[in-house]
């Protein structure tokens, strides 16, 4: 597969980058931003992705936006996901899950995160920007007690464009070979993967208070659904909740 890859030596924000390049520009399906180091990496609702320069994947991926109208809201966002575990399965990375909504994990530390943009246009999403960082070779680092990489996993250092390469394919195969006649596998699959699945975790409400309830799993709308003390199902969104793991 011929494809469209733009590589940089710093940037703000891959995401920011490929935004740009879509307001001047005409964009091919498919094209990668990666660079080797980020000022300002991007996680989700202005949250920032920290990286160790030259050791990490910090990239972008363009998609035209094309979502059928029956198919869930959240499905790009697990689309990327599983198609970042298989490729981490692949290469033996243990006790892999994701953490809602867009961190994977091994051994119940983050070592990636996924941040999906839509670009609107009077209206209409037209737009796709798929933001990823991988921790690949970072060493530890104290400030980060919750994340770790593939190399202090592993004890292995990879080699980031052979690495990039294989998740670069993957994702473009799993977006192009998804069916919504199928979607429920996914969603299946992805739950199979989801941190803390029916057990119980703490979490932080928007008014600070900390509670106790089960993960029961993901709506299709993206909402985290959970089970308190009353047995009753609540959903909440992204920035209602935090895990505390």
């Amino acid at each position: 597969m011929d494809l469209n890859i733009i590589k940089l030596n710093a940037t703000d924000s891959t995401n920011d980058y490929l935004k740009s390049l879509i307001k001047d520009t005409q964009v091919e399906n498919n094209t990668l931003v990666v660079t080797h180091f980020q000022n300002q990496g991007k996680g989700q609702h202005g949250n920032v992705w920290h990286s160790q320069n030259g050791k990490s994947l910090t990239f972008s991926i363009y998609r035209a936006f094309s979502q059928h109208k029956d198919c869930y809201p959240f499905m790009p966002q697990m689309v990327v996901s599983l198609a970042i575990i298989h490729v981490l399965e692949a290469l033996n990375i243990p006790e892999l899950s994701i953490k809602w909504p867009n961190d994977i994990l091994s051994y119940n530390k983050k070592i990636g995160g996924i941040l999906i943009e839509n670009i609107w246009t009077k209206g209409q999403p037209t737009h796709r920007v798929i933001g990823i960082g991988l921790n690949v070779n970072d060493l530890p680092n104290s400030d980060f007690p919750k994340a770790s990489s593939l190399y202090q996993i592993m004890g292995i250092e990879y080699d980031l464009d052979s690495l990039l390469d294989q998740l670069h394919q993957k994702i473009i195969e799993h977006f192009e070979t998804f069916k919504v006649i199928e979607q429920d596998i996914y969603f299946k699959e992805y739950h199979d993967y989801l941190f803390k699945r029916e057990a119980v975790a703490t979490f932080k409400g928007k008014d600070g208070a900390l509670f106790s309830a089960i993960v029961k799993g993901v709506s299709p709308e993206g909402n985290l659904q959970l089970e308190q003390e009353d047995e009753l199902l609540k959903s909440y969104a992204v920035k209602e909740v935090a895990m505390f793991y």
